[in-house]
């Protein structure tokens, strides 16, 4: 909140503001009561609603109301009022503290900073953020150090004072980082518990600054300052010829990383300075600091997996005092409160390694989030409901994403979300290059795609090999000429065809001739190394439906040659979109790499719910993935298409008896049932089918088994010659005559279409029923058989329609503001669908001849779904919804690595 001059706190009148910063806001003001002027610390509006803010707040008045010394800014009081709580104290007139200095009067600070640590210390208080911000000089010379927001106290049974090594430290946790990035300590950066020696360290940082005009380290980002902290060598020959041999071996005592080596006690440092000041000719002797301990034989190691506010920290060790090179520089990123990054969506670094783009999700909306690796919160983007897999401009300035159906764009600067097209069916990986073209690949079975940066009309770039045998190519990358990209082609034969190649912009789309690099269904990237653009690494992940080790070959991509061995970089990646393999890492130019931890998989539920969204049981056993839920028409049986192990395949789950039974027997591998439904007599499914080992088509099979089995229908012929469009979402009519499925986006204009079914292939082919340039999904025939229900994004926006079958004609809007997923009721005299906000909602329905009421949709409760092209539940006779609810996602973090390469140092780029 900000304060205008005149407003009052208490006895304090508001004269102009003097700064802000992480913890507070700070005003000149007036003690009307005693005539004085004070300076007052405001607690900011986002730490106040903060569980941790407040607290934090009044345990800095508690820790300056302990210290009463001269070099150390004076507390009055601590004053709450009706919007938060604020600091007053001493008003000291001066400026921070400035550099280079001369060497008097730099050490004439120093002391003074030391004896100021001292007074800290003797009362077992850490500062943890001391710096140049935090120093005041006065213009006579007299050190004021202030914000000891951060600092930590040990406490007994009494209060404040044990300094035994036992006692516990205060918000001083492992994992935690708090602090100036530039003046921690190694052990402060690696989220390991600190103590005073890291104030010794801050001060060795200090005097650095003070004596040379340049921080002790810098870096790009806030990480790679952090990384330097940890493992970084310190040139000492940087300080001034002019610096006395006694000042010097004080700085390495201070900047010792072995924290047993360090110099222990900040007196130490005052009586050095204070000697020397006293007689500088004697600067060849070294002062009376105490000797070195002797060096610990057992490293200290930085915890993996560490929670962050700021960004960076790392895994390094220190034996016998001598540093050992780290491998990988590690800490881990949180999703901001009351949110979870969607586990269906691939975070993106930026090419400089200084923002993390990613999705998350907020009281059931999922938005673009960008986090600047030096800031502690991220920040969500509005206008980018239902985002996934964003990814970034050459520049960093800019994310594409998809949403919807529609590929867009947005400026990280600030300014409105562009549409660029429409992605064709919902897309899953995109790249941008130097040229200012987008790469990217849709969910259906097509080739690759690219459209201008600024917005146009897909072009393809590559087309399927159907007589080979392709089902998809995807998961597209860019080298770095921006001409040339990574690409993975899917095949039939996962085995000797599936692979990894290399495309190539310039070349005719239908042309066959590929680079291939190595075989099998494979997600990778190439990120430039420390030796030119075109020298680097693939990073690349294998498909498989568990969690997979990331990978590094080296590469020179100016010749399309790997050379070497792969090497491992992270022992396992989470897979996030399941079903089109794509792995959840992404890496920065510039030696910065995420990835998402393993181990955070939900499981799925098929849970009986009634009107009201009271939980009534569940049904069959839980799954990791399930597709929509089919009931049978005696409401005996429900059909779903679930991960059990390795294998996607239809279960059969019996509601009376409690059984299940597993109905199709498909290899292990990524895709599967896509979803299921029933024919009107209950005697077999037809169910979509995507994996590889089978065109992505309609199949039916009888549940006792026999005849009937095996595709149903042709495959749908595409606009470009030679290619597919696979079916999926089938549904059967009542009268047994008809079936409909959603067919994947066209190669050419249209996105997803709606397609009639051929029950009998010998008397009647597949036909379309809807194409447009909208992506029409999902489609339910009513009960009567002469209406269908579907979702399509005419109005860019999904929403649901009613319209006459197996004709169209006669067209009826359901939704008012968004809808999905439509499921009519057993009777049909209701329409079910879930809004965009995730509620179930109703709609009555009424047949008047050859035209219909509807009724307003009405809200019936909290389905926990999201609003999706794909259908989602089903509703048995009774009435009763059946809902797959996972299990309540648990906040898992995204792992940060800095410095990867080093994991792989000894290989050939």
């Amino acid at each position: 909140m900000t304060f205008a001059p005149g407003a009052r706190l208490g006895p304090y009148e508001i004269m102009a503001p003097l700064g802000k910063g992480g913890m507070g806001e700070v005003y000149r003001a007036r003690d009307i009561k005693l005539g004085r002027d004070v300076a007052i610390k405001v607690l900011p509006m986002e730490l106040a609603r903060d569980p941790e803010g407040p607290a934090r707040f009044e345990r800095e008045a508690k820790v300056l109301a302990a210290l009463n010394h001269p070099n150390i800014a004076t507390i009055y009081g601590l004053e709450e009022f009706a919007d938060g709580k604020a600091i007053a104290m001493e008003l000291v007139e001066g400026a921070t503290l400035r550099s280079p200095l001369a060497l008097d009067e730099a050490l004439k600070i120093a002391a003074q900073i030391a004896d100021a640590l001292e007074a800290a210390h003797d009362k077992s208080i850490t500062h943890r953020d001391l710096k140049p911000a935090n120093i005041m000089v006065t213009p006579a010379g007299l050190v004021k150090v202030l914000d000891f927001g951060l600092a930590t106290a040990r406490r007994t049974a009494n209060g404040m004072g044990d300094d035994s090594e036992t006692a516990s430290i205060e918000i001083t946790k492992p994992g935690i980082i708090m602090g100036t990035p530039a003046f921690m300590a190694p052990e402060q950066a690696a989220g390991s518990p600190i103590d005073r020696r890291a104030d010794i360290w801050a001060f060795g940082a200090v005097l650095w600054q003070m004596l040379t005009g340049k921080p002790l380290f810098a870096g790009e980002t806030t990480a790679h300052i952090l990384a330097n902290v940890i493992q970084a060598p310190i040139d000492f020959g940087k300080l001034p010829e002019t610096t006395p041999s006694p000042i010097r071996e004080l700085l390495k005592r201070c900047l010792d990383r072995d924290i047993r080596s360090r110099l222990q006690v900040i007196g130490e440092a005052r009586i050095a300075i204070q000697k020397y000041l006293a007689n500088p000719q004697s600067g060849a002797d070294s002062p009376a600091l105490p000797p070195r301990l002797p060096p610990s034989r057992i490293p200290w190691i930085a915890a993996a997996g560490l929670a962050l506010t700021a960004a960076g920290l790392g895994y390094v060790a220190y034996r016998n005092g001598a540093e050992q090179p780290p491998r990988v520089v590690k800490t881990s990123i949180m999703p901001a409160e009351k949110t979870t990054i969607t586990d269906n969506s691939v975070p993106a670094l930026s090419p400089d390694g200084r923002r993390l783009a990613f999705a998350a999700t907020e009281d059931g909306k999922s938005l673009l989030w960008i986090r600047e690796l030096d800031a502690v919160r991220a920040r969500g983007i509005a206008g980018t409901e239902g985002i996934r897999n964003p990814f970034w401009s050459p520049d960093s300035q800019s994310v594409a994403f998809f949403a919807g159906t529609k590929l867009k764009r947005i400026d990280i600067g600030g300014g409105p979300v562009l549409t660029l097209c429409d992605s064709l069916g919902g897309s899953t990986f995109g790249s941008w290059s130097s040229r200012g073209l987008i790469l990217f690949s849709n969910s259906g079975s097509s080739g690759l795609f690219r459209v201008a940066a600024a917005g146009g009309t897909p072009v393809p770039v590559t087309t399927l090999d159907t007589v080979a045998g392709d089902v998809s190519h995807r998961l597209a990358w860019f080298l770095p000429d921006g001409r040339h990209f990574l690409f993975t082609i899917r095949n039939h034969d996962p085995v000797t065809k599936s692979g990894l190649y290399v495309g190539d912009l310039d070349a005719n789309p239908d042309s066959k001739e590929r680079h291939l690099l190595f075989k099998g269904e494979v997600h990778a990237v190439f990120v430039p190394g420390a030796h030119g653009a075109d020298q680097g690494y693939l990073l690349y992940t294998s498909s498989g439906i568990e969690d997979v080790p990331l990978m590094a070959l080296a590469m020179n991509a100016s010749t399309l040659r790997t050379s070497g061995d792969p090497v491992p970089v992270v022992e396992s990646v989470d897979l996030g979109a399941r079903v089109w393999a794509i792995h959840q890492f992404s890496a920065s130019r510039n030696g910065v790499l995420t990835y998402a931890s393993t181990g955070n998989s939900r499981l799925t539920h098929l849970t009986w719910l009634d009107r009201s969204g009271k939980v009534l049981g569940a049904v069959g056993t839980a799954s990791p993935i399930m597709t929509r839920p089919s009931i049978s028409p005696d409401g005996r049986i429900v059909a779903v298409g679930m991960l059990q192990g390795e294998a996607f395949d239809v279960w059969l789950h019996d509601v009376t008896r409690g059984t299940s039974l597993r109905l199709t027997q498909n290899r292990p591998g990524i895709g599967g049932i896509v979803s299921t439904t029933w024919s009107p007599d209950g005697q077999y499914l037809i169910y979509g089918h995507g994996d590889t080992l089978r065109p992505p088509a309609i199949w039916r099979k009888a549940i006792g088994g026999g005849p009937g089995e095996g595709p149903l229908g042709l495959p749908w012929e595409g606009s470009q010659p030679g290619t597919t469009r696979g079916a999926s979402d089938p549904d059967l009519s009542r009268d047994g005559r008809y079936g409909v499925a959603t067919l994947a986006a066209n190669s050419g204009a249209t996105g997803t279409d709606i397609g009639i079914l051929s029950l009998n292939p010998a008397v009647e082919k597949p036909r379309l029923y809807l194409q447009s340039d909208a992506n029409e999904s999902a489609p339910k025939i009513a009960p009567s058989s002469d209406w269908l229900a579907y979702g399509s994004d005419e109005t860019h926006r999904l929403e649901v329609y009613v319209q006459s079958f197996p004709t169209p004609g006669r067209k009826y809007r359901v939704s008012v503001n968004g809808g999905a997923s439509p499921i009519w009721s057993r009777d049909g005299k209701e329409l079910y669908f879930i809004a965009p906000d995730r509620q179930m909602m109703a709609v009555a329905v009424k047949y008047n001849g050859r035209t219909l009421e509807i009724g307003a949709p009405k809200a019936l409760f909290d389905s926990k779904l999201t609003a999706g092209p794909g259908p989602a539940f089903d509703v048995g006779k009774d009435g009763r919804f059946l809902i797959p609810v996972q299990d309540p996602k648990i906040a898992a973090p995204l792992t940060l690595v800095v410095n990867w390469q080093a994991a792989v140092k000894g290989h050939s780029e």
